[in-house]
């Protein structure tokens, strides 16, 4: 090699026995090499007459300014109650505004911005190449999105993590709530309250989606004295579920899951005290557990950011990050005077 300025980084890598990109971050001063073999690296560069390419280390320079001026992306698949107002009269997404502010503030606190992708409207084929027009790293899915993004997690380099438990053995990383502790919790207060003889009604679809770990929780810490539980099937009325329910086991107090149980027990003229498995929006007096949407959409954004800066980049692997709910007392619960 008599013309020293055509040594290569593929030849320093080839001298070391490393891989090319071992050798451009060792030059660069980047990440995820030892401070042993970047000093090897360098030393053999030096002896090998190795001068940098002035037009790569333009364009290189020109890029990480580049990206100091404009921040990284991350893209929002997720519908929020803004977007979705033919489900408002239900409150279906009352609660996804809060899980895309959390995101939205880590985002703007690590330097990052995220932006909404609209699946809904362009085919999930062409979703891809759109991302990476658009310069988007990673992606944060909102509760309920699903099935169409599979094949982007299996197929492409891009991050995704989701909020919820949309359904059970997920491709992608996901942020939950910890249901197991949370009926825990319940069954904790209300035995300290003096009741016996707790009960536990919900909706079939909600504790399956759910992977029934409200269910595993009841059984495994109320036995004695235990009544039976109830899962309303799709398609029963609600209010004639829990009169049913009510009559037949007549506990002295309830632990309530889904909304469609949860809205019969607000109807009906004289339930037993009561506590909700997830209270959001609703008045103080009721008591139970308090989801935290907002440090959801937080820890989601958090996790992908930090995937996405980490020295060795890895595909998620569909694991289960569960944060605690918050406890809020009020006087549902408690015996009627």
């Amino acid at each position: 090699m008599s013309d020293l300025t055509h040594i290569s980084q593929q030849d320093i890598a080839d001298r070391a026995e490393v891989s090319v990109m071992t050798v451009s971050r060792a030059l660069s001063g980047k990440t995820g090499v030892s401070e042993v073999l970047r000093e090897r690296i360098c030393q053999l560069a030096e002896e090998m007459g190795y001068v940098p390419n002035p037009l790569v280390q333009s364009l290189i320079r020109t890029r990480k300014q580049k990206s100091q001026s404009q921040p990284l992306l991350l893209g929002w698949y997720g519908a929020k109650s803004s977007l979705r107002k033919r489900d408002r009269k239900h409150r279906t997404y009352d609660n996804f505004d809060e899980y895309f502010k959390g995101a939205e503030e880590l985002c703007s606190q690590r330097g990052f911005r995220i932006e909404d992708v609209p699946f809904h409207e362009i085919p999930i084929s062409r979703a891809e190449q759109i991302l990476k027009a658009r310069g988007i790293r990673g992606l944060l899915l909102g509760p309920g999105e699903t099935n169409q993004t599979d094949s982007l997690a299996q197929e492409s380099p891009l991050y995704i993590v989701q909020i919820g438990r949309s359904r059970p053995n997920p491709v992608h990383d996901r942020i939950v709530t910890d249901s197991f502790r949370s009926m825990l919790r319940c069954l904790e207060v209300l035995r300290e309250t003096g009741y016996l003889r707790i009960g536990y009604v919900d909706d079939r679809t909600r504790e399956e989606r759910n992977e029934f770990r409200h269910h595993a929780a009841f059984l495994l810490q109320h036995p004695v004295n235990a009544v039976r539980f109830h899962l309303r099937e799709p398609g029963d009325d609600p209010d004639q579920a829990l009169q049913t329910y009510l009559k037949k086991v007549n506990p002295d107090a309830l632990v309530i899951g889904g909304r469609s149980m949860r809205d019969a027990v607000l109807r009906h003229p004289s339930p037993p005290p009561f506590l909700l498995l997830s209270r959001n929006g609703q008045p103080d007096w009721v008591s139970g557990m308090t989801v935290r949407h907002r440090d959801m959409g937080a820890e989601a954004a958090r996790r992908l950011i930090d995937v996405i800066l980490g020295p060795q980049p890895a595909r998620l692997q569909g694991h289960s990050v569960s944060l605690n709910e918050i406890w809020h007392q009020g006087t549902s619960h408690l015996r009627k005077r």
